[in-house]
């Protein structure tokens, strides 16, 4: 679960904060005071506030103050219920394109210009990790993210025109596996071929045995369905809402 407040803290205390305008995967509390927001996905616990009347009148009231996502996490939110009226305040961001964005400020006629980029995180559709780039210095918010070892490498983010490697001046990462238990992770390759091997050890029993997944979140879990199917040439049967949300067709376009 995700505790991060989505402000930019830096430092001791939380009087320093960098580009302190923006708001990241947190849409309440102080955060209502923002004029630029970002969802790096559409799990639950990186969406607190985003339902809330308070943050649609914000939005209502200062035209210029959007939310930035990916496009597949835009679609997810016009599905859901409780977000559509959201739509005509999202902005979507591609993956690996800087895009130019000036921020309104209420004491700056002029506002301020950031750039941002969104990079693909790996942990569910629609998933994307963020590097802004202005007066502040340049930020990696990372979210939620599951990368295979040396994949951060090959981001193009994260290379200048040149080739070389961006200096990074700060590095906000998610830590929910940053424990001494998790000390090493298998991949996501190990992950699906070891479900593969339980399917199989149980199905193998008979026609009358049959396996149920229970996943903690809604969305995450294609690439265990896909290659299930591909195995086995058995159908996944998966629950009437979720059948819905594949239908909107970003399985085939999805960036993991």
């Amino acid at each position: 679960m995700s505790s991060f407040e989505g402000k930019l803290v830096h430092g001791n205390g939380n009087h320093n904060i960098l580009y302190e305008a923006i708001s990241l995967d947190r849409f309440d509390g102080d955060n209502l005071k923002s004029s630029l927001y970002w969802l790096s996905h559409a799990h639950c616990d990186h969406m607190k506030g985003l339902e809330s009347h308070e943050l649609t009148k914000h939005l209502i009231s200062n035209p210029g103050v959007k939310i930035y996502c990916t496009d597949i996490t835009k679609k997810l939110l016009r599905h859901m219920k409780g977000y559509q009226h959201l739509h005509r305040h999202l902005v979507t961001l591609l993956i690996d394109e800087p895009t130019l964005v000036l921020i309104p400020v209420n004491d700056q006629s002029q506002g301020v210009c950031i750039t941002l980029t969104a990079m693909s995180a790996g942990h569910c559709p629609g998933s994307a990790m963020l590097l802004i780039e202005g007066a502040d210095g340049t930020v990696l918010y990372t979210g939620d993210f599951r990368l295979d070892k040396g994949a951060a490498s090959l981001l193009p983010a994260l290379h200048d025109s040149f080739g070389g490697v961006k200096k990074v001046d700060h590095l906000y990462c998610d830590t929910t596996f940053l424990t001494r238990k998790t000390m090493n992770i298998v991949s996501r390759a190990e992950c699906e071929e070891e479900i593969v091997e339980q399917v199989k050890s149980h199905i193998s029993r008979g026609n009358n045995y049959h396996v149920v997944l229970k996943t903690k979140a809604k969305l995450g879990y294609e690439n265990v369905y896909r290659i299930l199917y591909e195995r086995f040439r058995m159908k996944t049967h998966v629950r009437t809402e979720d059948a819905e949300v594949y239908s909107l067709g970003y399985q085939r376009s999805m960036k993991l």
